[in-house]
């Protein structure tokens, strides 16, 4: 067993506990999936007491049953994702008339340096949520369980990153973060408009009109989605962009500026200076530095 285990600590939320789990990937552990299915349970299927050492995932498509867990019944119903913590005792029943169809996942985690089993805390550790109307959910479960059944290393690796994304999904949910809205696909149209021209100055109404939105809805909707505001965002493109001509471009400082729609050097310089904490130039020289070694070459570039 990996020496990465947790002692004992006093009762917290299930949020908490799952952070602490997901703070240990990638750089001390990865998740390993244990076995993953997609079926609808046959009928003798249920079970009583049960313990597990690893962590158990499940996505309820449809049919009627329940799992009781610490004494506390989850009734399944159609979208509802229940996870199980290791140590946690649980119990099956189902409706044999009605029998659950289901996405269970039975995962732990390997340490990374060593491939280890990383040992847990152990004790009641679950919760139960449902799935947006989008079913994002659904999608990583289904995808999560073709990659498991490739069977090969490469397919099972996949995997291990999916549960990861998963987790993370259902960790932003419990907190009620950004992603535990639902995601409105109109405001994308908008968002690849300015990511496609980065030296466009876009109005807001403009964008708006592309999502298909009133201004004021869209203003809002477009932050709560990517965290920022649409002008924000065009900003934060215009820097993306800013820095991969200044180490890809072999432009001068002068001539980005002008490709980014800015007035003059000054105005490009000082917004850049706000989102990086360095000038283009000196960020330019650092970056080059960093990358001496790479196939790109090390001759001199325009200032």
């Amino acid at each position: 067993m990996s020496n990465l285990d947790h002692g004992a600590e006093s009762e917290t939320t299930a949020a908490e506990r799952l952070k602490r789990l997901l703070d240990l990937i990638p750089a001390s552990a990865y998740a390993k999936i244990h076995a993953c299915y997609h079926l609808q349970v046959p009928p003798h299927w249920q079970f009583a007491d049960r313990i597990n050492d690893d962590f158990h995932l499940i996505y309820i498509k449809g049919g009627e049953g329940s799992y009781t867990i610490e004494g506390n019944p989850v009734a399944f119903e159609r979208g509802k994702i229940i996870f199980v913590g290791s140590g946690t005792q649980h119990e099956a029943r189902q409706n044999r008339n009605r029998p659950p169809q289901i996405i269970p996942v039975r995962f732990g985690l390997c340490d990374s340096a060593t491939g280890e089993p990383v040992r847990m805390e152990r004790g009641p550790f679950w919760f139960e949520l449902a799935d947006e109307p989008g079913q994002e959910l659904l999608r990583l479960f289904e995808k999560l369980h073709r990659r498991f059944a490739a069977g090969n290393d490469p397919e099972l690796a996949v995997a291990g990153l999916i549960v990861t994304e998963l987790l993370f999904a259902c960790y932003m949910r419990l907190i009620g973060g950004d992603d535990a809205a639902p995601w409105d696909a109109r405001l994308e149209k908008a968002k690849l408009a300015m990511e496609a021209a980065p030296g466009r100055r876009f109005d807001p109404s403009e964008l708006a009109a592309l999502a298909g939105l009133s201004e004021k809805y869209f203003r809002t909707r477009f932050k709560r989605q990517y965290g920022l505001t649409p002008a924000a965002w065009m900003t934060k493109v215009r820097m993306e962009y800013a820095r991969f001509l200044l180490l890809e471009g072999g432009q001068s400082v002068k001539q980005i500026a002008e490709q980014l729609g800015y007035p003059d050097l000054y105005s490009f310089s000082k917004q850049f200076k706000q989102a990086t904490g360095q000038s283009p130039l000196r960020w330019r020289l650092s970056a080059a530095s960093s990358s001496a070694g790479s196939p790109r070459g090390t001759g001199p570039r325009p200032q």
